[in-house]
């Protein structure tokens, strides 16, 4: 039963590797303003050098993948609370907006919900995190009553 099962396994686990390196890339791709072609070979070469000095250890994958799905959830829900909370499931059009240059306050709640993540001695961590970072996200931006933008025609000079 378990020989016939062992493919699928090998099958699933492939096509989740290409799912996350498909979404590391687009992530990459938005994140660091470098050309496509250089963030693939930075990529492939990482992977390289990681497989080439432990080809035996297979359990660092599993101890990366699982870093990842702590660290990557809270994103989502800053994301998620930002467009339906912050503003109310609709943002303004582009032509309309003027953004200001940088917001802190994403980056105060992605660190506040890590530290209270791997801090906390219960439940799943992905679900934590993604829990998290929305109430903690939406908790400071109500607090502060911080936007990201503003409509031109309101906008103060």
């Amino acid at each position: 039963m378990q020989l016939t099962l062992f493919p699928f396994s090998i099958i699933s686990s492939q096509h989740f590797c290409r799912i996350f390196f498909f979404s590391l890339f687009i992530g990459l791709c938005l994140v660091i303003k470098m050309d496509r072609k250089k963030i693939i070979i930075v990529i492939l070469i990482i992977s390289a050098g990681a497989t080439l000095c432990r080809p035996y250890q297979i359990s660092f994958l599993f101890i990366f993948l699982n870093l990842l799905g702590t660290i990557v959830p809270p994103l989502p829900g800053i994301i998620l609370a930002d467009y339906f909370i912050i503003h109310h499931g609709s943002y303004a059009r582009l032509e309309s907006v003027k953004f200001h240059n940088f917001n802190i306050i994403p980056w105060i709640a992605w660190v506040l919900s890590l530290v209270l993540v791997f801090t906390l001695p219960f439940g799943l961590p992905s679900l934590n995190g993604l829990i998290l970072g929305a109430v903690i996200y939406t908790v400071l931006m109500k607090i502060t009553k911080n936007r990201l933008s503003r409509r031109i025609n309101s906008w103060k000079n």
